[in-house]
């Protein structure tokens, strides 16, 4: 989970003092991660990788979509 996910490594952090954070993920996904991460109040900057589980159209759909639900949660819903 994400959203889980930033949120202890924010905790972990901030046990070492650190405050600068990469938010490493496939660029279909990052946008959500860094929205996520800003919530947090994280200074984020974004990491993309290049290597895409996207492999056909079908598939690619599927994730634009899911991608496009998650932020309308987050932008109109607060989740």
């Amino acid at each position: 989970n994400t959203k889980e996910n930033l949120w202890y490594s924010k905790q972990l952090a901030a046990q070492s003092g650190l405050k600068t954070f990469f938010v490493v993920s496939e660029r279909w996904h990052l946008y959500r991660a860094l929205m996520y991460a800003r919530r947090e109040g994280m200074d984020a900057e974004p990491a993309a990788v290049d290597k895409s589980s996207l492999g056909n159209p079908i598939a690619t759909f599927g994730y634009l979509i899911h991608e496009i639900i998650a932020i309308y949660g987050i932008v109109f819903k607060g989740s």
